[in-house]
């Protein structure tokens, strides 16, 4: 892959867990890593659902390999 195609900057996070300071557990998103990206494809769906209707959009990016991401992040 071609250096010059990686013209998207992105940031992966991973979910934590942090105690505030009150003592309660809460969640929070961390910073991981900040990788060079390359635009693949990118589409919107429209689902009907208990809640109403939703649109989700996928974004499916390519980047050079980082050891330790997972698919939750």
């Amino acid at each position: 892959m071609k250096a010059g195609q990686l013209d998207r900057v992105i940031e992966i996070q991973r979910m934590t867990t942090v105690v505030d300071d009150y003592g309660t557990p809460t969640q929070q998103w961390a910073k991981l890593v900040t990788l060079r990206a390359q635009k693949v494809q990118s589409s919107t769906d429209e689902y009907i659902r208990g809640a109403g209707a939703t649109d989700e959009t996928v974004i499916v990016f390519r980047t050079r390999h980082y050891d330790g991401i997972t698919t939750a992040d």
